[in-house]
């Protein structure tokens, strides 16, 4: 359970990293997709976040599934989108109140951070690129910044056991 805790933190903080470009080409909108065009340079407030997944514990003979709920509150998170170099700036702290269910037991528990992280990131219409994980745009205005990431992460644990960690996160933000 701690390192399922810590992992989502640590997705948690780095998610908010995200970014695009305003001289990138304007998302073709039409009535399946959202409005994507605007510049994310500037300022942004996380006003939420939320998250589910599953963790997959697998070993010879058997597997153990846990899942869980994350969702944000107490955020004073903030984000700063920079281009020349394309630099992201995240800063602040929040709780994400977590719900764990694993055989029919429910752990929920509350799961305070704070971080101050600077990552560079690249664009590629809706394709959000930090380091090497992607995420997708969603809805992108002159007021809010709306973004899905989907992270998949398989760890050896050795002697036969693995662990795989499915997580879908979903941010908004709020121009400052």
């Amino acid at each position: 359970m701690k390192k399922t805790s810590k992992m989502m933190v640590g997705c948690l903080m780095f998610l908010l990293t995200i970014s695009c470009s305003k001289d990138d080409a304007p998302a073709t909108n039409n009535s399946n997709t959202s409005d994507t065009s605007a510049s994310i340079i500037g300022n942004w407030e996380m006003v939420s976040f939320n998250y589910n997944g599953t963790n997959t514990t697998s070993y010879t003979g058997g597997s153990l599934v846990s899942s869980y709920e994350g969702v944000g509150k107490n955020i004073n998170a903030t984000m700063s989108v920079t281009e020349g170099p394309n630099k992201v700036k995240a800063t602040g702290s929040y709780t994400v109140h977590l719900k764990t269910t694993t055989s029919g037991t429910v752990i929920e528990q509350d799961v305070p951070t704070s971080f101050n992280n600077e990552a560079t990131w690249t664009k590629d219409g809706t394709k959000l690129t930090i380091n090497t994980t992607e995420s997708t745009i969603t809805e992108l205005t002159a007021t809010t910044l709306k973004y899905k990431a989907d992270q998949n992460e398989v760890t050896d644990l050795g002697g036969g056991m693995t662990s795989t960690v499915k997580i879908t996160s979903y941010f908004t933000f709020k121009r400052k």
